[in-house]
């Protein structure tokens, strides 16, 4: 019994916690906006990418941790510029594979890293990478 009535106190806790939630105003303070300056890459990962079903795979995106200076807390980054026929685009860091098994040349994530003069994914770890502020608000990684 007393099992039974200490999970009806944590679900009375819990639904006091949604209704004070329910009853809150829109703020005034804007969400913090991150300076585009380098960053420090902490890991990277590679992490299969489904579509908002959570069901239907769309590929693999490499995911980059890397620690901000204005910010405690790591930052996942997922997304580039960089530049193509002369004009500056934006991806996502798709991870593709030739036929050779070897990253696909060409793509986003093979530009970015050309430009930071690395081979690998493995290498990124460590470095310090360029960023620049996406059309979204959120930072990429800088490739041109």
């Amino acid at each position: 019994m007393e099992a039974e009535e200490k999970q009806a106190e944590i679900n009375a806790t819990a639904n006091q916690k949604v209704d004070d939630r329910l009853d809150k105003p829109i703020g005034s303070i804007e969400q913090q906006k991150l300076e585009a300056v380098p960053v420090l890459v902490l890991d990277v990962d590679i992490k299969v990418q489904t579509k908002k079903d959570k069901v239907t795979v769309v590929g693999d995106m490499v995911h980059v941790l890397v620690k901000h200076p204005e910010k405690d807390e790591p930052i996942d980054m997922t997304k580039c510029i960089y530049l193509r026929d002369k004009k500056v685009r934006e991806s996502g860091l798709w991870y593709n594979e030739d036929a050779d098994g070897n990253l696909q040349k060409g793509t986003a994530l093979c530009e970015v890293l050309n430009k930071l003069e690395i081979s690998s994914l493995k290498e990124l770890k460590g470095l310090r990478i360029p960023t620049e502020m996406l059309e979204s608000g959120y930072l990429g990684i800088k490739a041109y």
